[in-house]
């Protein structure tokens, strides 16, 4: 039986080559561990475990949460309607999904359908 005998040249080191045998983090993944960090350190402040003044703890922590969901909704709004307002026309698909529309009408013509 032969024996293979590998040298240097036939071994891939990881850390050392472009490959690496993990995924990328996605977007979902890092937005899923910034709000757990988020929440746990508001966690850990709640309960005194991050020692935080007396005006801290009584007036910003309480509303802290209704702010964040404040904030999140305005930014939402916000970008939902810049990106309407920014929308492309899309001649070629107006022109396209007409012609199927045609195509469909008088399909059904040919079925006997009336059609306004």
């Amino acid at each position: 039986m032969p024996r293979h005998i590998y040298t240097l040249q036939h071994v891939t080191i990881s850390f050392l080559s472009n490959h690496t045998p993990y995924k990328t983090m996605t977007r979902a993944t890092e937005s899923f561990i910034a709000f757990a960090v988020v929440t746990t350190l508001y966690i850990a402040g709640w309960f005194g475990v991050i020692p935080l003044p007396k005006t801290v703890f009584e007036q910003i922590l309480p509303v802290l949460p209704w702010w964040a969901l404040v904030t999140f909704g305005s930014y939402s709004l916000g970008n939902i309607g810049y990106h309407v307002m920014t929308f492309g026309d899309c001649p070629e698909a107006y022109h396209e999904l007409m012609g199927e529309i045609q195509e469909a009408k008088d399909d059904l013509r040919t079925k006997g359908v009336s059609i306004n």
